[in-house]
Order: structure tokens, then C-alpha cells, then sequence
């Protein structure tokens, strides 16, 4: 009986050795799972902030080329306002050029010389003018 609870006794640490180089095993294998998983969580942190730089990077450039292109868009209609303008001033010049009368002061001397013909019973004589438009000249 003896032997048998030596026998016992002897399966008893055996087991127990058995089971702590078990759990240790497991241990050691919980530890370098962990270890990886924390190193990927590192590698993953690591990306995200540099993709956040990029997006900062990123947001700087968009912010400057809409700035640019509001510039490039103001340069645009501030000239196509001033184009308007020279036209404008194009064909005034043209249209006062073919008649003797506009050519002294444009649509002002026409509205001019019809309010004077509306109104030519009120003078005693008549005002005389453009004074351009009586003379001629021989060139």
C-alpha cells in the first residue's frame, strides 16, 4: 500500500509538472500572441497618424488650389467685365463715327437736338450746334 501511495504520490507530480510546463507553454504563447497583436496595433497606429499627415497635407493643398482658382476666376470676370467695356466703347466710337452729329458728344448731342426740336416754338431763334455738323471741310 505503501508503493501504491508513492505510486500516487509520484503520478500526482507528475501531473502537476506536467500541467505547470503546460500552463506555462500556454503562457508563453499568450505572451508572443500578445506581443504580435500589439506590435500590429502598433504598425496600425503608426499608419493612421501618418494618413491623418497626408490628409492634413492634403487639405492644405485642396484649401490653396481653391484659393487659386478663385483668384484665377476673379481675374477672369474682371477682365471680361473690362472687355465688355472696351466693346462697348468699340462700337460707341464706331456708331458715333458714321454720324457728323455724335461724333460731338454721342447720344447726349442727339437726345440734345431732339429736345431742342421738340421745344423750337419756345425760342426765338433757334440754337445753332454742332457747329461740326455745319461745317465742312476739304481735305
Amino acid at each position: 500500500m505503501v508503493d501504491r501511495v508513492h505510486f500516487l504520490e509520484r503520478q500526482i507530480l507528475d501531473i502537476q509538472e506536467r500541467h505547470i510546463r503546460t500552463t506555462q507553454a500556454e503562457q508563453h504563447e499568450r505572451e508572443d500572441r500578445f506581443r504580435r497583436i500589439q506590435e500590429e496595433v502598433d504598425e496600425a497606429n503608426l499608419k493612421i497618424e501618418r494618413l491623418r499627415e497626408d490628409e492634413r497635407s492634403l487639405e492644405s493643398r485642396v484649401a490653396s488650389a481653391i484659393e487659386d482658382v478663385k483668384t484665377v476666376v476673379s481675374e477672369i470676370e474682371e477682365n471680361q467685365s473690362k472687355y465688355r467695356d472696351v466693346k462697348k466703347h468699340i462700337d460707341t466710337l464706331r456708331r458715333q463715327q458714321s454720324n457728323k452729329v455724335t461724333a460731338f458728344g454721342g447720344e447726349r448731342v442727339l437726345a440734345l437736338l431732339h429736345s431742342i426740336e421738340r421745344r423750337h416754338r419756345q425760342f426765338t431763334r433757334p440754337p445753332i450746334g454742332p457747329i461740326g455738323a455745319h461745317v465742312v471741310g476739304n481735305l
